[in-house]
Order: C-alpha cells, then sequence, then structure tokens
C-alpha cells in the first residue's frame, strides 16, 4: 500500500494538469491526447513551476492505461470487419515500410551512414503509434469506419514487421559471412513470435460452417435464391427438420 504523501501529491497534480490541459484542447476543438500531452508539460520536472517528484511511479500508471487501452479496442473492435481490407492493409504496410527504409538509405547515404544505419533509421520513421491513433479515433467516433479499420489494419501489419525487425536487426550487424547463422536463427525466432497469429488465423475449418437460421419467407424454399438458402447449401447434407436448413459440411 502506497503511504507516501508526496505520491497522492504528484498525483493531484497530474490529475489537475490532465483537466487543464484537456479542457483547453476542447476549447480550441482539438484532439484531446493534445491536452494531455500540454498537461505532462506543465507538470514535468524539466518546466519551472509544480511538478511530480516520482516520475517512475507515473511511468508505471503510464504503461498500465495503455495496456488498459489497447484491452478495450481488442474487445470492441472486430476482426472480421478487420479482414474486409486486409488485401488494402497488406499491401499498405510493407509499401510505406519499404518507402521509408529507401528514404533512411537514401539520407543516410548523403549522411556518409552505411546502409544498415540508414535502414534502422527508416524503420523507425515508418511506425506510426497505435496507442495515439487508437485514441484519436475513438475521440471521433471514427474506430470502425472504412479509413479506421484500414489505419488499423495498417498498423498492426507494422507491428508485426516490428517484431520480426527487433529480431533481425541485432543478428545484421555489418553483413559479415559468419553472421548468417545468427540471421537465421533470428528469423526463426521471429517465425516462433509471429505462429500463434497464423494458427489462430487458420483455426477455423475449411468449406462451410454449420449454421442455422430460416429464410426471410419464415419456411425453407425450395429452390435457391434471394429468399433461399445460398448455392453451397444444395451440396452439403441437410437436415431433415422441416422449421430450419441446418447445414455440415467437412473441410
Amino acid at each position: 500500500m502506497i503511504t507516501d504523501p508526496a505520491v497522492f501529491r504528484d498525483l493531484a497534480f497530474v490529475f489537475a494538469a490532465a483537466v487543464v490541459g484537456g479542457a483547453l484542447a476542447w476549447w480550441a476543438r482539438q484532439p484531446l491526447i493534445l491536452g494531455y500531452i500540454l498537461g505532462g508539460i506543465l507538470v514535468s520536472p524539466l518546466t519551472p513551476g509544480p511538478s511530480v517528484t516520482d516520475v517512475h511511479t507515473f511511468d508505471l500508471f503510464a504503461e498500465i492505461g495503455v495496456v488498459l487501452l489497447m484491452f478495450s479496442v481488442g474487445i470492441e473492435f472486430s476482426l472480421k470487419d478487420l479482414l474486409r481490407v486486409r488485401w488494402v492493409t497488406l499491401l499498405g504496410g510493407p509499401v510505406g515500410l519499404a518507402l521509408c527504409v529507401g528514404l533512411g538509405v537514401g539520407a543516410g547515404a548523403l549522411l556518409g551512414w552505411t546502409a544498415l544505419q540508414g535502414a534502422v533509421v527508416g524503420i523507425v520513421i515508418s511506425v506510426a503509434s497505435t496507442m495515439v491513433l487508437v485514441r484519436l479515433l475513438l475521440d471521433r467516433g471514427e474506430l470502425h469506419s472504412r479509413h479506421g479499420r484500414i489505419m488499423m489494419g495498417t498498423l498492426l501489419v507494422e507491428d508485426l514487421a516490428v517484431v520480426v525487425l527487433i529480431v533481425l536487426i541485432p543478428a545484421l550487424g555489418a553483413l559479415e559471412p559468419g553472421r548468417l547463422v545468427a540471421i537465421g536463427a533470428a528469423l526463426g525466432k521471429a517465425a516462433l513470435v509471429l505462429l500463434p497469429f497464423t494458427v489462430s488465423r487458420g483455426s477455423a475449418p475449411g468449406g462451410c460452417h454449420a449454421c442455422s437460421g430460416m429464410p426471410p419467407t419464415g419456411a425453407p424454399s425450395s429452390a435457391p435464391g434471394p429468399h433461399g438458402p445460398p448455392w453451397w447449401w444444395w451440396r452439403c447434407p441437410r437436415s431433415t427438420a422441416p422449421s430450419s436448413w441446418s447445414v455440415t459440411c467437412a473441410p
């Protein structure tokens, strides 16, 4: 249990700064997150005036807040909606990453950097803040819009790419011949990290899924069409119950 009164004083400073910054952002018709950043600057130890003394404690609070924010997004966000824009995100994410890496390598060449150093800088600038973008989309009520789904899908692709790159970059080193084994091991580790995503994506049974329902007319139709079962229903074993049209197909 926290007994240090300085922590409660710092907490009061943080809440007061958040209220003031949020009110200013709302008055200026700007995203609230800008007001919260302004509030953090106001109570920072690097600025004059009242400031928090135990920065490490509030770093932990911030990490917990980010975890809870992303957890709430995971509860609300539909994977089915995300898969509708999968081709846009699967193409846009890698293309954006490649363009930023190319820009970093080109700028690094002008500054006298190695290709690896330029690539690392390009990777750093290619990744957007998922937390900030999610907060902005939630404030605007656009998380479930089409562009919101595209943004979220692109961010997820970038996050997965970063997982691979974080494991891979230390193994690249100077790209010496002896590094090939280390690079292979790093790619193997990255594959193990991404394996749960692949397994969960392909765990749904193939072919037709068991489904049940009533046609709009209130009775099963005898022919395919807009008021009857879908076309694949006629190729699957059907239930004999007259009140439903349930199907079960093998993968």
